[in-house]
């Protein structure tokens, strides 16, 4: 083989693998220069709706007609068009969805044993309060009862040095008697109600500890499936070759996530770029704030349809 052949087919190899590895690039490069979006709309269908999502396709429908219609009224032109045989949209589940299922699981029960565990510790300062009070109630009458018992048995010890003839002081030493035995038993009733009501404190706190390690689980938990995805949490992409174009959706958290990730999607579709601000719907990233489609990507797809 001549040196002439050699530097020929060396060439022919370089452009092959430069394709081969910068087609996609190449072929959008091609359509942004050629492809004016505003010309005619653009025909979207409903292509593949997993059943795992629990959603239907004429609810899926709906959605996506809903997110189209939002380029088509802040530009004041059909963009976007429901039709047969155009670019399909599909919702494919794989982890990124069962992940966001999972974590919305976990936020559920830390919710739920939140809310519990602060019912308890309110009901423990409630219990606590009226322990203290209960507490403080009994002591002072005990120690009525300890200055009453000890006045009689003085008076009592008098009382039986005495000539013991006046009556009106032995019915007061006896009727006094009686009424520090009914003191007596109603100090043991009281005292045996605090015991109760210490025990169910007991009981409380140990609630309350078995709710807290729940939610410290609950936390591990949830740092452990989120420490499981990747970097790039993508929810969904566009896809552009030379006979296919579609857009795939593989994680959304409500309605609104949902429309937000499709007009995202959508404004690839019209061969728009990721935008600088966090407000505008083509930030690279669907942030839990509302991002709407902004003056600067209007311009951006101004300049695409030749304006």
């Amino acid at each position: 083989m001549n040196t002439k052949k050699a530097i020929i087919l060396l060439l022919c190899s370089f452009f092959l693998l430069f394709f081969i590895f910068f087609k996609e690039e190449i072929v959008f490069s091609v359509q942004k220069t050629f492809f004016n979006p505003c010309s005619s709309p653009i025909i979207y269908t409903v292509g593949i709706v997993d059943p795992d999502f629990n959603l239907s396709e004429e609810d899926f429908l709906l959605i996506i007609n809903e997110a189209a219609n939002e380029w088509n009224n802040a530009t004041g032109k059909e963009l976007f068009k429901y039709g047969d045989n155009g670019m399909k949209i599909n919702l494919i589940y794989d982890y990124r969805q069962d992940t966001t299922l999972k974590l919305d699981d976990i936020d559920l029960k830390h919710q739920e044993d939140s809310n519990i565990y602060s019912q308890l510790v309110e009901k423990y300062n409630k219990s606590i309060d009226l322990y203290n009070d209960k507490k403080n109630e009994i002591e002072s009458v005990i120690l009525e009862y300890n200055r009453r018992s000890s006045d009689l048995q003085k008076d009592v010890l008098n009382w039986n040095k005495s000539k013991r003839n006046n009556d009106e002081e032995y019915n007061r030493l006896n009727q006094e008697e009686e009424l520090l035995e009914k003191m007596f038993l109603e100090i043991n009733k009281k005292q045996e109600e605090l015991n109760q009501m210490y025990k169910e404190i007991n009981s409380l706190v140990n609630e309350i500890n078995k709710v807290a390690t729940r939610l410290n689980i609950n936390v591990d938990e949830y740092n452990l499936v989120l420490n499981g995805l990747s970097n790039q949490f993508e929810q969904g992409n566009y896809v552009s070759k030379l006979f296919l174009k579609e857009i795939n959706i593989y994680q959304f958290e409500n309605k609104e996530s949902l429309i937000q990730v499709l007009i995202h999607e959508l404004g690839h579709a019209l061969g728009l770029e990721h935008a600088m601000n966090s407000d505008d719907i083509m930030y690279f990233t669907n942030t839990e704030e509302k991002q709407t489609i902004t003056e600067s990507s209007l311009n951006q797809l101004k300049a695409i349809c030749y304006e």
